[in-house]
């Protein structure tokens, strides 16, 4: 028998989000201006492309969230800098974060659009950070 209490599924997304939230942050941290627009391929994205996407992906989850479907590829960024867009993303993912709830249909939208969707784009980040600095601590996307 167990002697601890289970987290509960709203507290596991939000431990998810949390981890997911951190690796974006520390893959980003020390990208450059200059660095921002990089591809490891030609057809793959650059961070700030990739921020550009992370950040539809909070916006559609808050529309799924009002019942709304999103149009994909329909989101623009107003910001000139990749900080401007650093701090655009961080904005509506605390947004993302402030919506999860005991709700089955928030659950597995947060689930999907934003965790999964994190871990899947920080390890593409983290190649190419790799590939830009081949002395970039590949671990430091760790939150432990």
């Amino acid at each position: 028998m167990l002697e601890y209490d289970l987290m509960t599924a709203s507290e596991l997304v939000l431990k998810k989000l949390a981890d997911s939230g951190f690796q974006v942050n520390a893959v980003l941290d020390g990208i450059s201006e200059l660095q921002a627009d990089a591809k490891i391929l030609d057809f793959a994205m650059s961070p700030r492309e990739t921020l550009v996407h992370l950040s539809e992906c909070c916006v559609a989850f808050n529309e799924t969230c009002q019942g709304i479907d999103h149009n994909w590829g329909t989101y623009t960024s107003s910001a000139a800098t990749l900080a401007d867009l650093k701090t655009e993303f961080d904005a509506l993912r605390t947004e993302v974060v402030s919506r999860v709830a005991d709700d089955e249909k928030v659950l597995k939208a947060a689930s999907g659009f934003i965790v999964l969707h994190e871990a899947y784009h920080v390890g593409q980040l983290a190649l190419l950070r790799l590939h830009l600095d081949s002395e970039w601590n590949a671990y430091s996307i760790y939150n432990h």
